[in-house]
C-alpha cells in the first residue's frame, strides 16, 4: 500500500510541477490509428462516424523524443534568462532593485533546475521499473491495429458481397415509404 501511495505522490508531483511532464501510455508507432467500432455492414457515407482513423490521438508527453525536445527548449529558455540576469548583475548602471530581482530570478532558476533534474531522474526510474508494462501495452496496440485492419477488410468484403441485397433493401424501403404515404393520403381523403 505504501508503494502505491509513493507512486501516486510521484505522479502528482510530476503532473503539478510541470505542464509538459505527464504520465501516459507509450507513444504509438508511426501511422497507428485509434480504433472506433462501427455497426456491421454500415455504408461509408450513411452518416455514421465509423472508423476514426484520421482523428489524432493524444500523444504521450512523458515518453519519447517529444519529451527530450521540450526539455531542450526549456533548457534553452532558462539559459537565455540566466544570460540576461548575468548582464544585469554585471552592469554597474543597473539599479539595486533590478539587481535584487535578477538575483531572485537566478535563485528561482537554480531551484527549478534542481527540481527538474530530480523529476527527470524519477522519470528514468519509472520507465526502467515499468519497461515490461510499457512494452506489453505497445504490443497490445500493435495487435489491436492488426485486428482493426482485419476487421476493416472483412467488413469491406462483406459489404461488397452483399451490396446488391443492401441496394435492393434500400429500394424496397423507399418504395414501402412511398406506398405508405399514398395510403395515408387516400385514407385522409376518404374520411
Amino acid at each position: 500500500m505504501s508503494k502505491i501511495k509513493s507512486l501516486l505522490m510521484v505522479l502528482l508531483t510530476f503532473c503539478s510541477l510541470s505542464g509538459t511532464i505527464v504520465f501516459a501510455q507509450s507513444p504509438p508507432q508511426q501511422g497507428e490509428q485509434e480504433f472506433a467500432p462501427r455497426r456491421p455492414f454500415a455504408a461509408e457515407n450513411d452518416g455514421e462516424e465509423g472508423f476514426r482513423g484520421n482523428r489524432p490521438r493524444r500523444r504521450a508527453r512523458f515518453l519519447g523524443e517529444q519529451f527530450e525536445q521540450r526539455r531542450e527548449l526549456r533548457r534553452q529558455r532558462v539559459e537565455r534568462a540566466r544570460q540576461m540576469t548575468r548582464r544585469l548583475l554585471d552592469d554597474p548602471n543597473t539599479p539595486a532593485e533590478v539587481k535584487a530581482k535578477a538575483r531572485r530570478l537566478n535563485g528561482l532558476l537554480a531551484e527549478r533546475e534542481t527540481l527538474e533534474d530530480e523529476l527527470v531522474a524519477k522519470r528514468r526510474d519509472f520507465l526502467r521499473d515499468h519497461r515490461q508494462e510499457l512494452d506489453e501495452l505497445r504490443q497490445l496496440r500493435e495487435r489491436a491495429e492488426v485486428l482493426r485492419q482485419n476487421l476493416r477488410s472483412s467488413r469491406e468484403k462483406a459489404i461488397a458481397e452483399n451490396l446488391p441485397k443492401i441496394q435492393e433493401m434500400r429500394r424496397l424501403t423507399n418504395e414501402a415509404r412511398q406506398t405508405a404515404q399514398e395510403l395515408r393520403q387516400q385514407y385522409r381523403q376518404g374520411n
